[in-house]
């Protein structure tokens, strides 16, 4: 088969190897380097951090739970798609778990949440498939393979 092929075939084809082979190392220095960072950005993020210092009794998570519940804060989530069969929200004001949004009029799916006063990592789920908020600038790592929105909620004070 050699013998049919010309030295310039042979060479273009050495060419195109040596090619895929950079681009290949190049994706995967790429990847190492963004899960690194990911690593990096999450260990140095105070906001994911909690303090074992507080002692916590029956007591005191109940009273926490009723400054907690008169604290939270009713938020509009939304977002617009035409061809999606089913939107989901998920964030670590749900502990990553799917919520099903509801689908409106002209494609605009939505969700009415209660959340507490903090900083929260957030996407929307779509077909399976998480995307960040495209209305939210606002991006953090938290260490899940993805990127994701950032959200913070302000007291009412």
């Amino acid at each position: 088969m050699i013998g049919m092929m010309d030295r310039k075939n042979i060479i273009s084809l050495i060419i195109l190897d040596i090619f895929v082979m950079i681009l290949a190392l190049g994706l995967i220095i790429f990847r190492y380097y963004s899960l690194t960072k990911m690593v990096s950005a999450e260990i140095e993020s105070p906001s994911y951090h909690t303090s074992a210092a507080e002692e916590i009794t029956p007591d005191t998570k109940i009273n926490q739970n009723k400054k907690t519940q008169a604290e939270k804060r009713n938020l509009r989530f939304t977002f617009r798609h035409s061809q999606a069969k089913k939107v989901e929200i998920i964030g670590d004001f749900n502990d990553w778990i799917p919520q099903s949004m509801e689908k409106g009029k002209n494609h605009l799916w939505k969700i009415d949440l209660s959340i507490s006063p903090g900083e929260y990592a957030y996407n929307f789920v779509i077909d399976g498939r998480p995307i960040r908020d495209p209305n939210n600038p606002k991006v953090c790592n938290v260490g899940r393979g993805f990127p994701n929105s950032f959200l913070q909620v302000k007291s009412k004070k």
